[in-house]
């Protein structure tokens, strides 16, 4: 798995893991999580919800800890900085995880900070009618000229690029999403932010065959993606 050291200025490193029943044994993901985060898990009403976040935690932990060197995934310092996102303490890394039902992507970056989200093509939402309540104009015209499955990719699309840049500053729902403008290539992919992220970097990559998912990620600098794992095959 790559380290800290392997890492190129410049690069987001992508992982993407299995949160749901097909995923690792729950057991053994128990075992790369603190006392707490286990205590935190015992709260969950569903065994669903609850497994879900005994991989995705055990997912960030793995991952994260050899990335940095740190030791084992348990050990992992873990804390929360001034802007609401955990971080490693003393670590020059910027991290964000991101899931959507059974899909979990991690995006690890040695960079001041960085915004990572994936959504599921195949989930059951009104695409136009919260396009309406949350998107900018131009995004909704952009919606309204497709139908059927385009429209649908183009929503999820539009929303993880905003999600992105919302989640990287730690703010997330505080900004109007309306304020984040994406800009399309050809009308269907995002390409760049305008309004208050206008100075802000985008990339957008569609993953899987068949039902896959979407995943954006935004920065203050600019970069490239690296995909070091991608399991997807919906």
């Amino acid at each position: 798995m790559k380290s800290i050291a392997e890492a190129k200025p410049g690069h987001v490193h992508l992982w993407m893991c299995e949160i749901g029943a097909r995923g690792n044994d729950v057991d053994q993901c128990r075992e790369s999580l603190t006392m707490e985060e286990n205590e935190r898990a015992g709260k969950f009403r569903f065994d669903e919800h609850r497994n879900r976040f005994i991989r995705g935690r055990a997912f960030l932990r793995e991952v994260l800890s050899t990335f940095c060197g740190t030791g084992s995934a348990r050990e992992l310092p873990l804390a929360i900085g001034e802007d609401g996102k955990p971080l490693v303490p003393g670590s020059p890394v910027a991290f964000n995880l991101s899931h959507s039902g059974d899909i979990a992507v991690l995006g690890i970056a040695p960079m001041r900070e960085i915004g990572v989200d994936v959504e599921c093509f195949d989930r059951r939402v009104e695409c136009l009618a919260l396009a309406r309540r949350y998107f900018a104009p131009s995004e909704i015209t952009a919606l309204e000229a497709l139908d059927g499955a385009g429209q649908r990719q183009l929503f999820f699309r539009l929303w993880t690029s905003k999600e992105a840049a919302m989640k990287a500053t730690g703010e997330g729902l505080r900004i109007d999403p309306r304020g984040v403008e994406v800009l399309l290539d050809q009308a269907v992919r995002p390409l760049r932010y305008e309004g208050r992220f206008a100075p802000w970097y985008l990339a957008n990559q569609d993953r899987g065959s068949g039902n896959g998912v979407t995943v954006s990620v935004a920065a203050p600098e600019p970069f490239a993606i690296v995909w070091e794992s991608d399991s997807v095959s919906r």
